[in-house]
This record gives structure tokens, C-alpha cells and sequence, in this order.
């Protein structure tokens, strides 16, 4: 199996997506009071996804050669897929936000 065809095996961590959610049309994070919003986004942080792994551990894995981390060569420097979407997410919240004000 290939780095890329295991990435797209979820077996590897065990993990299955069937699990209904459901999906708010408004919540803390888009009511009216922009002070309190802005807080809120701002408090978000992709940072604690952001981990080393061992070389065996990746090698194991099958997943692809990473940036080496400062401390440890032994170790590959990974982001965690939810934390990198939860990035993303954050970034354009500002704009996305002032559009829907009508600002």
C-alpha cells in the first residue's frame, strides 16, 4: 500500500465517520455581538494539532516523509487534519463575518 493510499485508509487510527451531528444555523460564534465574536474566534487555535512523530512510528504508518523537527531528527513534524481544517477555518472568519453584517 502506498504513503497516499494509506492516508486515505482511516483504519489506521480506527477511526469511522458515522456519527450524526447536527448543524446549528446560529450559535456564539455568529451572534450580533461582534466583541463577543471576535473573542471567541480569536481564542481558536490550531496549534496543539501540530506533533512529532518517530521515524519508526511514520515508517509503521506508512505515512510520508516530514519537515524534521528542530530538537529531534528522529522525529517528522505532522499537522492533525481536524486542526489543519480548524486553520483554515479561522483565517476568513473576519471578512466572512463583515460581509454578513453588511459591513
Amino acid at each position: 500500500m502506498s504513503a497516499n493510499e494509506h492516508l486515505s485508509d482511516k483504519s489506521a487510527a480506527g477511526l469511522r465517520r458515522d456519527m450524526p451531528i447536527q448543524i446549528y444555523p446560529g450559535t456564539e460564534y455568529t451572534a450580533d455581538n461582534f466583541t463577543a465574536v471576535t473573542s471567541l474566534w480569536e481564542q481558536l487555535s490550531g496549534d496543539p494539532g501540530v506533533v512529532a512523530l518517530p521515524s519508526d512510528y511514520v515508517k509503521e504508518k506508512h505515512l510520508p516523509y516530514a519537515l524534521r523537527f528542530p530538537w529531534n531528527e528522529d522525529k517528522g513534524v505532522f499537522l492533525l487534519q481536524g486542526f489543519h481544517n480548524l486553520h483554515c477555518l479561522v483565517r476568513p472568519w473576519l471578512p466572512v463575518f463583515l460581509v454578513v453584517l453588511g459591513c
